[in-house]
């Protein structure tokens, strides 16, 4: 749509969803190239973002799930990102 200079930041590590059968991915083992460079993006973290001081300034919550809707000891988390479009 025009935005040329618009960037992606991902909240924590694609790894886990991608490539959680590697120790490490390519580019940090020294093997070449990333596996799946279409889906890589760098963390919000690694851009000095503090994730949970703007989670809090936007009102989102990232408590475990209090309705009940998640089996008695089961663990839930909050995955974010974000775009900035420009």
């Amino acid at each position: 749509m025009g935005y040329a200079n618009s960037k992606v930041f991902a909240g924590g590590s694609y790894k886990q969803f991608f490539c959680s059968s590697h120790a490490y991915g390519r580019v940090l083992a020294g093997e070449g190239e990333c596996r799946i460079p279409q889906f890589a993006r760098p963390s919000m973290s690694g851009y000095g973002v503090n994730v949970s001081e703007m989670m809090k300034t936007a009102g989102w919550t990232s408590d475990e799930d209090k309705g009940g809707s998640h089996k008695e000891g089961t663990l839930t988390a909050t995955v974010s990102g974000i775009i900035l479009i420009g």
